[in-house]
């Protein structure tokens, strides 16, 4: 985020440097983190490809494995419905770039 001497370029007070050094640490983590996520999820829409899955049976099994996961509390803190949207979107970019893309 662009700074001037003063603060922000919007005139506001910047974070403590500890503050951003967090921010800064987990959104480096949120990033990897997604980023392995859409690499399994990939690789589960390449193996149900290969099954021969049709891509909306594709959405509804990735959708149905993460539904079990929060039932399981494996993931309990996943709001429901940024999950479902960051599921669609993922399985619809892994449909679109097909196989070898995870």
């Amino acid at each position: 985020m662009p700074t001037t001497p003063n603060g922000f370029t919007d005139g506001s007070t910047p974070p403590s440097d500890a503050t951003w050094q967090a921010l800064t640490t987990a959104a480096t983590t949120y990033r990897a983190s997604l980023a392995a996520f859409r690499e399994v999820i990939c690789a589960y829409v390449e193996d149900l490809q290969r099954e021969s899955a049709r891509p909306s049976d594709i959405a509804d099994l990735v959708r149905s494995f993460v539904a079990d996961l929060r039932a399981s509390d494996v993931d309990a803190t996943a709001p429901s419905q940024a999950y479902d949207a960051l599921l669609d979107r993922l399985v619809a970019e892994c449909l679109e770039l097909g196989p070898g893309t995870s």
